[in-house]
């Protein structure tokens, strides 16, 4: 029986064990459902949550923006202008002004707390509240921009978490110059704004749109960028009459990073919500909106259809298991060999097959496949480090001259200087340099620039030991590392390519001309370990080459000192 089972292919099997579990396919189908209408519902619910929170930031804007034109309203009043510059000029007080304030204006808006009329240099001087009378506002913010513009400043509080915000607008002179006067500035109760967003304002004023009143999961917060609260939909809160203040992740995005946030988090009680945070600004008045609606309530129908879908698939577990069992004999065993198999290949060994393995169905062929991608995956990974030798080489060689690099030549350099110091021996440093190169790309063109840079490689080659390391430094600039190079060593073979390259012809496109270089030498000094020491002190003598008329050889001024000192 199992030797006939085993013949059987793995289509086969797996079709016998899905008729005896029908209902499994059901049951995953179910799973992806709600795995799908979750993210669904998430989604749905943070582009509802960001929707609202925009609705009620463009909600504070309007009113914000009513507040600022009533304020501007009042401080366009020809009276309070008058008054004003008569109370200025000290030919009148400020009485009947105190008392326009609280029986014509005061009275007009039930928000308001109290009015201030400032002069132009920061002093209140009428108000109806008699008790502002006197008070220098010069330092406030609101105050000096409120000189050019209706302005809307920070928020404070009062009782009740019941937030108190300061509008200021220019009093305008009525000729054609418009200068300020002074500083009209309304203070308000910004009891509203809670109103706002709870949604019961504008249902109260008769919106239809019931659904901007926020369920007993929604929360909405007002909070300074620090975290402070400002005010919330949250009655419970604002029954209190306690401050409060959020280290929740939405505030500290935007504490530390000036970044809005949308996503899962927990809130300030440590309940998980899925949240909006916006930061918004309003003249002066800067704050973060923070919209958040609890997990448990949002996903509340989906987790019980969820509890019901986990009893069923219980039940459903039970009967694959006793339904696995059969099947492992005949497919997980040989699943685990290509398993093990495929860590092995994972592992960079490609030397592996599978023979213990002798069946006939689809998980033969399986093997089988398996065994020919390891053979070919080895061949590739032969290929490959070929390949990689190459770009290596590539990487190291300049691509006009085929000479060596600017980085290289360093980190060759680097090594062949600690092996100089270990072993006594001196190492030497060529910098050689095209003369006129820039004249050549001006007469003949570029092209022709960089013919003249492969002559002149070509030539370098031509004439330095084998030994000798080669690059191109940048440009019409060469280098050359002389290892185990006596002064003398160095002198001879600069010697020898200034004269073989000044005998060269440069022969391009039917024109032929000359070319001189310039070279500096400089060699290891027993103190020395880095590179960038010697090429420096080498740049050095090629400069002194360059200035001396060029087509020369120049040594180190270190090594001209040494020998004077010697003879």
């Amino acid at each position: 029986m199992m030797a006939r089972m085993r013949n059987l292919s793995l289509r086969v099997k797996l079709t016998t064990a899905l008729v005896v579990v029908a209902i499994l396919p059901l049951l995953l189908l179910s799973k992806l459902f709600f795995m799908t209408s979750e993210g669904a519902l998430k989604e749905s619910t943070l582009a509802q949550l960001s929707m609202g929170a925009e609705y009620k930031v463009g909600e504070i804007h309007l009113l914000m923006e009513t507040l600022k034109t009533n304020t501007t309203d009042f401080a366009s009043d020809g009276f309070i202008k008058n008054e004003l510059r008569a109370i200025s000029k000290k030919s009148h007080s400020a009485d009947e002004l105190n008392y326009h304030l609280r029986k014509n204006k005061l009275p007009i808006q039930s928000d308001l707390m109290f009015i201030d009329v400032v002069n132009k240099h920061g002093l209140v001087i009428a108000s109806s509240l008699d008790s502002r009378i006197g008070h220098d506002i010069s330092e406030q913010l609101y105050f000096q921009r409120g000189l050019a513009h209706s302005y809307v400043a920070e928020l404070n509080q009062h009782n009740a978490l019941q937030p108190i915000g300061i509008v200021a607008a220019p009093i305008l002179s009525n000729d054609r110059a418009q200068l300020p006067l002074g500083v009209l500035v309304n203070h308000y109760r910004m009891n509203k704004i809670q109103a706002l967003l709870s949604g019961q304002l504008l249902f109260n004023l008769g919106a239809k749109a019931e659904h901007r009143i926020l369920s007993a999961s929604e929360s909405i917060y007002m909070l300074t960028l620090e975290g402070k609260g400002i005010t919330t939909s949250e009655n419970t809160l604002i029954e209190a009459h306690q401050p409060f203040y959020f280290e929740t992740y939405p505030i500290n995005q935007v504490r530390n990073f000036k970044r809005e946030s949308k996503g899962v988090w927990r809130n300030h009680r440590g309940i998980a919500v899925l949240g909006v945070a916006i930061i918004t600004e309003i003249d002066g008045l800067k704050f973060i909106l923070l919209a958040e609606q609890e997990i448990e309530q949002a996903f509340q129908l989906i987790n019980t259809l969820k509890y019901q879908f986990y009893l069923l698939l219980t039940c459903t577990v039970v009967v694959i298991i006793i339904l696995s069992l059969l099947l492992a004999y005949f497919i997980v065993k040989p699943l685990k060999t290509v398993i093990n198999s495929l860590d092995v290949v994972a592992s960079g060994e490609f030397d592996v097959g599978i023979t213990d393995i002798n069946q006939r169905d689809e998980l033969g062929s399986l093997i089988d496949k398996f065994n020919n991608m390891a053979r070919e995956l080895k061949k590739i990974k032969a290929a490959s480090d070929d390949k990689n030798q190459q770009l290596l080489e590539l990487s190291v060689r300049d691509h006009l001259t085929g000479l060596f690099n600017h980085r290289h030549l360093i980190e060759y350099g680097e090594t062949r200087m600690l092996e100089a110091n270990r072993s006594g021996m001196m190492l030497g440093l060529l910098m050689i340099d095209i003369d006129h190169f820039k004249q050549v790309n001006d007469t003949h063109g570029h092209p022709c620039g960089d013919f003249v840079i492969t002559e002149v490689a070509a030539l370098l080659i031509e004439n330095l030991r084998s030994v000798d390391i080669i690059a191109r430094y940048g440009g019409e600039e060469f280098a050359v590392i002389m290892p185990n190079a006596t002064v003398d060593n160095a002198k001879f073979v600069a010697d020898k390519i200034c004269q073989k390259v000044s005998e060269h012809k440069i022969n391009y496109e039917g024109k032929q001309f000359d070319i001189t270089v310039s070279i500096g030498i400089a060699v290891q000094h027993e103190s020395e370990n880095k590179i960038m020491e010697i090429i420096k002190r080498a740049d050095q003598a090629l400069y002194q080459s360059k200035g001396n008329g060029r087509n020369q050889v120049s040594l180190d001024l270190s090594l001209c000192h040494k020998k004077e000192s010697v003879a």
